[in-house]
């Protein structure tokens, strides 16, 4: 059943702790890790959903979205008891991302649904992986930025602004905010700068460019 396989994906594609200490130390292996052409589980996993939804069409996306939307409820009912909660989160976020090249064109052409899903979506982010009770944890909120940036085309200049403002916020020096947090803030601004008009962009040029 795809929905147990998706569900199973999901769990292998969490980060590990070891992982996390590594990557927060080597900032190089990070960037290493996150391309496409490494050999990971977590990469292997996003091949495989990929290869599901090109094999059963876009009933694999939906079946996707309810588990992502699943993981990400889950993840914050576990709340602070369960210490790795975050990573359930984390993951379900990667997911998304990892099919992103499919998602966008699903979500743009299903009209009014697709926006309200996306607009549930990104009150997932703002309010929790972005919000002030995550900023001690960077990878979270370094894979919503990522998130955002995948899913530029289908944001209002309104969102692209507030995820460009909070990108800006995670460039600021600070403990919390690491280098991979910053590699994944950069990024996110490299593809929604260009997205947002000069208008709605002019009170922030200070801030991106100065």
């Amino acid at each position: 059943q795809v929905p147990d396989l998706v569900h199973l994906l999901a769990r292998y594609m969490q980060m590990t702790r070891s992982q996390e200490v590594q990557w927060a130390e080597d900032p190089d292996q990070y960037i290493a890790d996150e391309e496409d052409d490494t050999v990971s589980v977590r990469v292997s996993g996003e091949m495989l959903l990929i290869q599901l939804i090109e094999t059963f069409g876009p009933k694999t996306l939906e079946t996707i979205w309810t588990v992502v939307l699943q993981r990400l409820s889950g993840a914050m009912a576990a709340g602070a008891p369960n210490q790795g909660w975050w990573r359930v989160r984390e993951a379900a976020l990667l997911m998304l991302g990892g099919v992103s090249e499919h998602l966008v064109p699903f979500l743009k052409s299903s009209g009014a649904q697709g926006q309200q899903a996306i607009e549930t979506l990104l009150t997932q982010l703002k309010d929790h992986d972005l919000s002030q009770a995550s900023s001690e944890l960077p990878f979270l909120r370094g894979r919503a930025l990522w998130l955002s940036a995948k899913l530029a085309d289908c944001l209002t200049p309104e969102h692209s602004l507030f995820f460009i403002q909070a990108s800006l916020a995670c460039l600021q020096p600070g403990p919390s905010n690491t280098l991979p947090l910053r590699i994944s803030a950069c990024r996110a601004l490299a593809v929604l700068l260009p997205k947002v008009p000069l208008e709605v962009l002019r009170p922030l040029v200070q801030a991106v460019y100065g």
